[in-house]
């Protein structure tokens, strides 16, 4: 019977808790469901020293990727694997592979890579690899790999996943308490997949549709993970919770007979308008507290935001009306900004130094957190970047030796390379300009 380990490298350093693999954890709920045999190794929380010994009768790794440190990582660890045993069959999957999967296959450290949501197609390959499943290797939706010809075969991304396999997380297969702040008892959850915003730097809604889980899913996973740690907290990490009010209530109403629960999420400024006063009212105290909700503003400029950044038509007054709708309801807003947008000029970042003013006299106690642009692959910013002649790295070896570079940075410069030196010295005054003004509120 084939073994099968799944790897999630380090995501970034220097973090002392860190949340769920819940990625590992989605792609081995049916690896689980079918008596499929597998271990999971987290080098976030697990002792590096011991992952030799994890890969001992080991005939598939399975391996997540996301652009960055991660990237790093995962190129150090594949490499790792191959000089262990270049017989085990190495599969990557992940933002970066999804959008990269003809870099990743050049590598000559993956066998096959998964393009698109891996819960489906991840236990596919498997149950074909392990002679288990009716699948033909080169009919599997979302499947690559280098053929006996020598030629790359991607097969077009599923971008959905059946219903056979939507499963309960496999919680047991991992020991929580390594995950978990005593000071916070936080954990986190995801409701859906994707994102139904078009925002030209986000990797999440370029190369993949915008799924739900299955309500029942979703309240029972939320059950079981109580059951077995009595959080205090949860994060709902999905790109927005409030595209669907119907659904939101559901599970936020599955909450109600835990104890003491407080909770955050994520929207956008267009979805929170169209909520009334007595909804978010609600929304607020009926799954327990709510007590933090981020809503992207991105950039103070409407020409950044609108015609670069695609986040929607009137987006600057949408989140404005967004904010006064919180504010009149007591929930607290934390907010983003990205710098160095390619394209952003010195009267873009001014507008956008004017803008949170405007919104600070709105919500006094407005929070921020900044960071500077950095193109994920797949995306129209990453694309547009390369037509005008912007050097991408080529191959996964030059995205691990770039990923410091690319890595972010919360609330702090960051070189930005597609400027002249020029450009650089006027824009970093701008930002000293924005940090006198508005460094308070920064987080």
């Amino acid at each position: 019977m084939d073994k099968i380990l799944l790897i999630f490298p380090e995501l970034e350093k220097g973090i002392d808790f860190h949340h769920l693999p819940l990625s590992l954890l989605s792609i081995a709920a049916p690896l689980e469901a079918r008596g499929i045999d597998y271990e999971i190794f987290d080098e976030r929380v697990d002792d590096y020293d011991t992952l030799a010994e994890k890969l001992s009768g080991v005939t598939i790794v399975g391996i997540t990727l996301f652009t960055g440190h991660q990237t790093r990582r995962a190129y150090e660890i594949l490499g790792q694997i191959k000089a262990f045993d270049d017989t085990i069959i190495t599969i990557a999957g992940g933002p970066h592979v999804t959008s990269l999967p003809e870099q990743m296959l050049a590598s000559g450290l993956v066998n096959y890579v998964v393009v698109g949501y891996g819960d489906e197609i991840f236990c596919r390959l498997v149950e074909h690899l392990s002679g288990k499943g009716s699948d033909v290797g080169n009919k599997i939706p979302g499947v690559g790999f280098i053929d006996s010809n020598g030629s790359m075969v991607i097969n077009k991304a599923l971008n959905a996943v059946d219903k056979e396999y939507w499963h309960n997380l496999p919680y047991s297969k991992i020991d929580i308490n390594k995950y978990i702040n005593p000071a916070t008892e936080l954990v986190m959850y995801v409701t859906t997949y994707g994102c139904p915003g078009k925002c030209t730097f986000c990797a999440t809604p370029c190369t993949r549709t915008w799924i739900q889980k299955p309500i029942e899913l979703v309240t029972s996973d939320l059950k079981n993970l109580y059951d077995l740690y009595k959080f205090k907290m949860v994060v709902f990490n999905d790109a927005t919770l409030f595209a669907n009010k119907r659904r939101i209530f559901e599970i936020l109403g599955s909450l109600k007979g835990y104890s003491e629960i407080r909770w955050c999420a994520f929207s956008r400024a267009d979805e929170i308008i169209k909520y009334s006063k007595g909804e978010l009212e609600s929304i607020k105290t009926m799954g327990g507290d709510l007590i933090n909700l981020t809503i992207g503003l991105e950039s103070g400029s409407s020409r950044v935001a609108e015609k670069i950044m695609i986040k929607g038509n009137n987006h600057l007054a949408k989140f404005k009306e967004c904010i006064g709708k919180l504010v009149d309801v007591s929930i607290p807003v934390l907010s983003g900004l990205i710098f160095g947008t390619p394209g952003e000029t010195p009267e873009d970042m001014n507008n956008t130094i004017e803008y949170v003013s405007q919104i600070r006299t709105i919500y006094p106690d407005f929070k921020l957190s900044t960071t500077f642009f950095r193109p994920l692959p797949g995306t129209d910013l990453y694309l547009s970047l390369e037509r005008s002649g912007y050097k991408m790295p080529g191959s996964l070896k030059e995205w691990a030796d770039y990923a410091g570079l690319n890595h972010y940075k919360y609330n702090e410069w960051m070189d930005i390379p597609w400027m002249s030196e020029n450009e650089k010295a006027e824009y970093r005054e701008l930002y000293d300009r924005f940090l006198e003004a508005h460094g308070s509120i920064l987080i």
